[in-house]
């Protein structure tokens, strides 16, 4: 997500190189080796930007290395930071939301001395989960925004070059695992709630969004090796 590279082809053949908010024009000086064309170079994060080199890796992957110390691999469509962003925060929305809603829901009926009947353990039960899943997600937003404020000179996080706590490294543990763990049984509920018809068709149809949100949740946190 961060120290993003982005390479394409102008009219003439030359690459433009987007790199730390800037354009490089570059050009093959030898097969598969490119030098750059800018006077006035910004550093890879330590080294100058002046050459880069493609190669392949032992998964057969496209590489471009710099005369920095960082080398990149080239993204598929799953890996680019957009689409993780867009899913990751649509989530996090999407079942921070519902916890707010059913909160906010819960206390309305309380004011108005309403209480929501629901006959059927099993929705009872699917809804403590759910409420369960937007804590622990509520938490995670929570740490991640605490521990992500660029540093100004590396421009990564503190925690990326730091020794975190105890009490973070088990925070962090906790609460990932907590999402992933908690996410099975709201997928199973999702799909009990319509064999067994939980709820107006309103409500199966929500919490069976929210239950696809923590899987896309869960799915971010394995394929990004947070858990």
């Amino acid at each position: 997500m961060i120290g993003v590279i982005r390479v394409d082809v102008d009219n003439e053949g030359y690459l433009l190189v987007n790199h730390l908010g800037e354009k490089n024009r570059f050009v093959e000086v030898e097969p598969g080796v490119y030098y750059n064309l800018r006077e006035e170079r910004s550093n890879d994060y330590g080294g100058d930007f002046r050459t880069i080199v493609f190669g392949t890796d032992s998964m057969g992957r496209t590489m471009l290395m710099t005369d920095g110390p960082m080398s990149y691999s080239k993204a598929a469509w799953y890996e680019t930071s957009g689409f993780t962003f867009l899913m990751l925060i649509s989530s996090l929305l999407f079942i921070i939301g519902s916890l707010l809603y059913w909160g906010i829901k819960a206390v309305v009926g309380k004011i108005r001395g309403k209480n929501e009947l629901e006959v059927r353990k099993g929705a009872r039960w699917a809804k403590r989960v759910a409420v369960l899943l937007g804590v622990l997600t509520l938490t995670f937003l929570v740490s991640f925004l605490a521990g992500s404020k660029p540093d100004p000179v590396y421009g990564l996080p503190a925690a990326a070059y730091t020794s975190p706590s105890a009490l973070s490294v088990w925070l962090d543990l906790i609460v990932s695992y907590g999402i992933v763990l908690v996410t099975l049984p709201v997928l199973a509920f999702s799909v009990v709630s319509w064999i067994k018809g939980y709820w107006k068709l309103a409500g199966r149809v929500h919490y069976t969004f929210f239950a696809m949100f923590g899987a896309v949740l869960s799915w971010i946190f394995y394929f990004w090796n947070v858990i």
